[in-house]
């Protein structure tokens, strides 16, 4: 299960109940997200072991910016940690 807390075309907001629904995570924001490439599963997998007490039951902000050359990046942070990661797509 994913829980999604907001969307709209440059932010989402999820929460996943386990890991076990990472991979599952990771279908739901490459289906909202296409014209953003991003491998979500390393990304959710290495948040996991990179946030004290991993990314169960916490929400997980993503953001997308995009300038006029169509470059992205993706910023992504959980809950009350601040920025986590940024990834250039």
């Amino acid at each position: 299960m994913v829980i999604i807390h907001s969307i709209d075309d440059n932010f989402i907001s999820i929460e996943i109940p386990s890991t076990a629904c990472i991979p599952l995570a990771s279908t739901v924001l490459s289906k909202l997200k296409e014209d953003v490439y991003v491998d979500w599963t390393f990304i959710l997998e290495e948040l996991n072991e990179t946030i004290q007490g991993g990314i169960n039951k916490k929400r997980i902000n993503i953001m997308i910016m995009r300038d006029d050359s169509k470059d992205s990046l993706v910023i992504v942070s959980v809950e009350e940690y601040d920025l986590v990661a940024v990834i250039p797509s």
